[in-house]
């Protein structure tokens, strides 16, 4: 267990973060994409034109969000994460 103010430090931390991601979605725009098509006929095409849509900020937050569910599903937290950087 955490000394107090160690777990009020990451309290206020983990409220920080959420803060944060509530402003860049406020602010992002969502990109929403489909297309069906037979298997057999499937390519790339589809793929290329969605990734350049995001751009490299939004590949790069896609990479991120992946890290950081790993991280989750190893069960390490957001310190550990900063930590490993």
């Amino acid at each position: 267990m955490f000394p107090a103010s160690l777990d009020q430090t990451n309290q206020r931390h983990e409220k920080d973060r959420i803060d944060e991601i509530d402003q860049m979605n406020e602010t992002k725009q969502v990109i929403r994409m489909a297309r069906l098509v037979k298997a057999s006929e499937q390519d790339r095409s589809f793929d290329l034109v969605f990734w350049k849509k995001v751009g490299a900020e939004g590949r790069f937050e896609a990479a991120w969000q992946m890290v950081s569910e790993v991280q989750a599903i190893k069960g390490k937290g957001h310190m550990e994460e900063e930590n490993a950087l």
